[in-house]
């Protein structure tokens, strides 16, 4: 890592502003767009993150009826409460962040590292609520759902951390969380789905 940043140093832009009180979702999601794209080097020793990440949540049965199984039922109810609602932010969150991650670690701006820092708040703050919505009714499920929530809430506080200080190694970190909470949500996607949707 001292080789790396001797031969490559993190640029030393000017110090940003506090914003880690949490901002309203939607004039976050209007500064990601907007920001601004710049030639400057990437930072060294990082992987892009995963294009797998994506912002849409895995489907369930849109509601309990007589024809579903007990479980499916219940993971359709829990669908459509809290659980699935937070689900879905988780999903949305990750796929900003990876975004930004690319954008960010490609071209660096001073905006593009606010950005992502924003987006790693707004992450951090879905995933403590999505910990206090009703578990998942298949237990399976509900692991995995456990470990996306844990991987995410180490990319948040890695990254968020990383940007400040413009650390690599906490950056690096990021990623390698991104891509454990990508990993894993696959893995409770291939679940849901295998949850028999009749009996």
């Amino acid at each position: 890592m001292t080789a790396a940043r001797r031969a490559n140093p993190v640029p030393n832009p000017a110090p940003l502003q506090d914003t880690a009180p949490p901002l309203p979702r939607r004039a976050r999601h209007e500064a990601w767009q907007t920001a601004p794209v710049s030639t400057a080097q990437p930072l060294p020793g990082l992987a892009p993150a995963p294009e797998s990440v994506v912002a849409t949540a895995p489907v369930v049965a849109p509601g309990p009826s007589p024809e579903l199984a007990p479980m499916a039922a219940q993971m359709a109810r829990w669908n459509s409460g809290p659980g699935g609602s937070a689900l879905r932010a988780i999903c949305a969150d990750l796929a900003n962040v990876a975004t930004l991650f690319r954008q960010a670690t490609g071209s660096p701006t001073d905006q593009l590292w606010s950005g992502l820092r924003d987006a790693c708040c707004c992450l951090g703050a879905d995933v403590s609520m999505a910990m206090m919505a009703p578990s998942m009714p298949d237990s399976q499920a509900q692991s995995l759902w456990a470990e996306v929530l844990a991987a995410s809430q180490r990319a948040a506080t890695d990254l968020r951390a990383g940007t400040e200080m413009r650390s690599v190694a906490l950056i690096h970190q990021g990623n390698l969380a991104i891509r454990a909470a990508a990993d894993h949500l696959a893995e409770m996607t291939k679940r849901i789905k295998a949850i028999p949707p009749s009996l």
